[in-house]
């Protein structure tokens, strides 16, 4: 995989700390790979952590989420083992998913004829990458008799 290729290459003493800062590497993959994509957009009810359009108008709703590779035990630092981490990282990957249905991130982006994917990439403190893409479900918007507004539900 190109990301996990282009992440490797951060010197290990300087290896991924937090979220933030895997954003602003997959922000920049994705800008070098001359592709349409932008971070921390407001959309649903919350924020999205990025949000690609191929170049065929398909939109790839993403959020991503770092795993630590250490726990503090007494102030030190503790590696966790690999399969510790290869835990965390499904955990985290079946969480992405429910969060990206509970905010309707993929909502905004519907109605355009195009296919949306749900898009969860996690990122191991070792640069290990795990990404799942399932297509989105159709959204519609459901007025009740008497209701001043309305309300979202899936089809």
């Amino acid at each position: 995989m190109a990301l996990q290729s282009f992440l490797s290459n951060v010197p290990w003493e300087d290896q991924l700390k937090n979220e933030a800062c895997c954003e602003t590497l997959f922000l920049m993959a994705m800008a070098m790979a001359d592709q349409n994509c932008d971070c921390q957009r407001s959309v649903g009810s919350g924020k999205l952590d990025a949000h690609l359009r191929t170049r065929d108008g398909n939109d790839y709703v993403i959020e991503l989420k770092f795993v630590k590779a250490a726990v503090k035990v007494k102030g030190k630092d503790r590696d966790l083992t690999v399969e510790q981490i290869q835990n965390n990282m499904e955990k985290a990957l079946a969480t992405v998913m429910v969060q990206i249905d509970k905010n309707k991130y993929t909502l905004k982006f519907q109605g355009q004829g195009n296919k949306i994917y749900k898009t969860a990439l996690v990122v191991s403190g070792h640069v290990d990458i795990r990404v799942v893409f399932e297509e989105a479900v159709s959204w519609t918007l459901v007025k009740k008799p008497g209701q001043p507004h309305c309300s979202v539900k899936k089809v």
